[in-house]
């Protein structure tokens, strides 16, 4: 869809140049004089009738949420990596609730409204949303004591924290941050009348497979009954099913750990590789065997099934000349170093061999190739690959394919090939 723009007109007498009037046209810095008796017309037009070059996209892929908040904790599932540490891998110290709004890996967390369930279902959180946290945990005494939290969602996650020191209001915009205020409320001094929580040493995390974890141990007492839900009703059962914990976290022994019943999921970067399954402990040391969690999901929620030199193949008719390449094999990268077949290398390898430009010459001079993403595609689903032909007949792009197979002569990757199937805009 063609995007209105803003073009920039300015007057200027420029001495010394036959002191003729000259027109200023400037976009993106870049600026054009032209001899205002060189102009035969302007025509200001609607941006809506211009030429649309031929649009298409993917399902959207997605990637597991990123670990976070892991340091020296292993949970009940996957392999600790230690990740998410004070906004760095590896680094030495957990992330602390005063650190909400800058640390790294919080604020790069997936927002909110972008969170899916490992079905590949949108939860529906919307900004402005609230979601209220309730748990029970008891005071030592013999008595329980239930309390409830609420998480106003924002789209600045430099606004998230407290509400005016309130224990129990805070504002979010991340999955991280919103783990860091539960954690704040669960551990906090809102319970016993001030004298502060049982489950003083619960942390919350994301571990490697993209579950969440709560780690209750060291606590003096158990969690019972967390639930979440949300303001709007439409969203509140998708919300309650994700974070979905153990009627109670005990103290002691396995029970003290309890994840969320399956994997979140967020919409897939440019930068996410399709094939990277090295884990790291938090010495940096590659951890033996765990060399099979799959990274990269289909918009249902299955494994894209592409690994260590599988083939990927793309064709398509750009105006009336056949383009077609054969040649792309998704690689492990160097031991040690994250550095497999990403995104943005198949992006790019579909850019050459369609021999398209790296912008797409439309108004809002979109990149030809690229991961659909909130800010720059609103129409189009988070996480799809993006190909975007010239605005001309002469390269309407049509015939589209892009498909992997499996270098052992294997069926053909299903999950990543049916993503693949391309729906024009």
């Amino acid at each position: 869809m063609a995007k209105s723009f803003t073009l920039l007109l300015l007057l200027v007498f420029c001495a010394g140049i036959h002191a003729e009037k000259y027109m200023a046209l400037s976009k993106k810095g870049a600026t054009t004089y032209i001899a205002l008796p060189d102009i035969d017309s302007i025509t200001f037009i609607d941006t809506a009738n211009l030429i649309q070059g031929t649009i298409l996209y993917s399902k959207p892929f997605f990637h597991r949420v990123d670990e976070f908040n892991t340091l020296l904790k292993t949970g009940g599932s996957g392999v600790d990596n230690a990740f998410g540490a004070s906004g760095l891998d590896h680094a030495g110290a957990p992330v602390y609730f005063a650190n909400i709004f800058c640390d790294l890996g919080a604020i790069n967390s997936v927002l909110l409204p972008e969170l899916h369930n490992g079905a590949g279902q949108n939860l529906g959180i919307k900004i402005g949303d609230t979601l209220y946290v309730q748990a029970t945990i008891p005071n030592g005494m013999g008595n329980d004591e239930t309390e409830s939290a609420s998480f106003i969602i924002v789209d600045d996650y430099t606004m998230a924290g407290m509400i005016a020191g309130n224990l129990l209001q805070y504002r979010v915009a991340t999955l991280a941050q919103l783990l860091l205020a539960m954690q704040c409320f669960l551990t906090g001094t809102s319970w016993r009348g001030g004298a502060g929580s049982n489950a003083f040493a619960a942390i919350i995390k994301i571990m490697p497979d993209g579950k969440v974890c709560i780690d209750n141990s060291g606590s003096a007492q158990a969690i019972k009954n967390l639930a979440i839900s949300s303001s709007r009703s439409i969203s509140s059962p998708y919300v309650a099913s994700a974070f979905a914990f153990n009627a109670t976290i005990f103290i002691v022994g396995a029970s003290a750990v309890s994840e969320t019943p399956g994997k979140l999921l967020r919409p897939a970067l440019a930068t996410d590789r399709l094939f990277d399954y090295m884990f790291w402990d938090a010495g940096n040391t590659i951890i033996p065997g765990a060399h099979s969690m799959p990274q990269i999901f289909t918009n249902s929620g299955d494994t894209i099934d592409i690994v260590y030199g599988d083939t990927i193949i793309v064709s398509a008719n750009v105006g009336v000349t056949s383009k077609s390449a054969s040649s792309f094999i998704v690689d492990a990268g160097a031991f040690a170093v994250h550095s497999a077949t990403s995104f943005q290398n198949l992006l790019d390898y579909i850019q050459t061999t369609l021999a398209l430009p790296v912008y797409d010459n439309s108004p809002a001079n979109h990149l030809s190739l690229s991961i659909a993403n909130p800010s720059s595609d609103a129409l189009l689903p988070s996480g799809a690959i993006v190909v975007r032909g010239q605005p001309s007949p002469d390269f309407t792009i049509s015939n589209f394919s892009l498909q992997a197979k499996h270098s052992d002569g294997s069926p053909a990757p299903s999950g990543f090939n049916q993503n693949c199937v391309m729906i024009e805009f």
